[in-house]
């Protein structure tokens, strides 16, 4: 789909999804953001109380209108409140508090500068809001070395009653499948949670999603480390997919402003 179509479809599906929504637009620093939840779904989703009520999985096929308006994800679709973590999971036990819900992280640690500014439906002050994952990133490097970025992502199994993060295994999911656009390739990571994360050397397995706006899939043994060394463990991404803590939307590019839309995210089961 060209960029123009691309554009044309966002704001109809915008329009269409206006009654389910509330006013969002800020500008974010390094702190994580947690969502709200959503009493108005979309009538095509099946509601997600627990783990044994799923939705249709992501539409798989390319090419058209079709698919992206029949694609709601059974993890995650435009207009609701936080992601459904708990479906298929192996053991959903071991869940603590915040699973499922979104984070956004930007580069001031790292001495960047780098903000993001949410797209706007109506006048309104919400601070951040999860339901519309579209906006533009301000990149601007700083001070630091690297490239600037700000991550996007979400808690799979949450914080226990500590505030320790939670890892689970989501090998049923087969993997992820997401609709994005935008301007910018981006990296989808498995994190690990910080202690794994350290003996990987921060090489996280990954994928590379396109800013194609229609659905894109991806196993767990797509996931690969960028590169390894000697000093630090190898991890394939099946092995990733059993003790993911967080999944990470990297936007990383040099300094900039970068319009981006998700729209949603879903297991890659077959239908």
């Amino acid at each position: 789909m060209n960029k123009k179509l691309y554009l044309i479809f966002l704001c109809a599906f915008a329009l269409a999804t206006l009654a389910c929504s509330d006013d969002s637009v800020t500008s974010s620093s390094d702190v994580a953001l947690s969502s709200s939840s959503l009493n108005c779904l979309s009538s095509s989703s099946a509601e997600k109380s627990s783990s044994s009520s799923v939705k249709a999985v992501l539409c798989k096929t390319s090419g058209g209108w079709g698919c992206i308006v029949s694609g709601f994800g059974d993890l995650w679709s435009l207009g609701e409140g936080q992601v459904s973590t708990k479906v298929y999971a192996e053991d959903t036990s071991k869940f603590g508090n915040h699973a499922g819900e979104f984070f956004v992280e930007t580069d001031s640690l790292k001495g960047g500068k780098s903000t993001i500014e949410w797209y706007k439906y109506r006048e309104g002050n919400v601070e951040y809001n999860s339901r519309l994952l579209r906006g533009v990133v301000y990149l601007d490097k700083g001070e630091q070395a690297d490239n600037p970025f700000i991550d996007i992502g979400f808690n799979v199994a949450g914080f226990d009653s500590n505030g320790t993060a939670l890892s689970a295994d989501v090998s049923s999911w087969n993997g992820i499948c997401i609709i994005y656009g935008g301007d910018l390739d981006v990296l989808m990571q498995l994190d690990l949670g910080e202690s794994v994360n350290q003996r990987l050397g921060y090489m996280l397995p990954s994928v590379t999603l396109k800013p194609q706006g229609d659905s894109q899939c991806y196993e767990w043994n797509q996931f690969k480390q960028p590169f390894s060394s000697n000093e630090h463990e190898v991890i394939s991404g099946e092995e990733a997919a059993k003790k993911v803590v967080r999944v990470v939307i990297r936007f990383q590019a040099s300094s900039g402003e970068y319009f981006f839309d998700i729209l949603a995210i879903g297991t890659n089961r077959e239908e």
